[in-house]
């Protein structure tokens, strides 16, 4: 299949409420699911259907979500934005 250039805009802003006590220090893109971060299962799909970047719209423990993107080495593919 071949890979198609767009970029892919992902919302992950929201407390996390409804999560109850597993978002008072994370946010719920990093809940695992799976043995994984909600955030990766989605940007592994989305990786696997295009090459333009994937752009992640932050705003709730931005930095949490940020540094998780460092640390997995995904920074050159994937972006977090703090968008407040």
């Amino acid at each position: 299949m071949k890979k198609i250039k767009i970029p892919v805009i992902i919302l992950c802003g929201g407390y996390g409420t409804r999560f109850g006590s597993e978002t008072k220090k994370i946010p719920k893109a990093l809940i695992n699911i799976a043995g994984k971060p909600i955030i990766h299962h989605l940007i592994e799909y989305f990786l696997r259907q295009t090459s333009g970047k994937i752009y992640l719209a932050c705003g709730y423990k931005f930095s949490k979500i940020k540094n998780y993107i460092k640390n997995k080495n995904l920074s050159n593919k994937v972006e977090a934005i703090n968008t407040g």
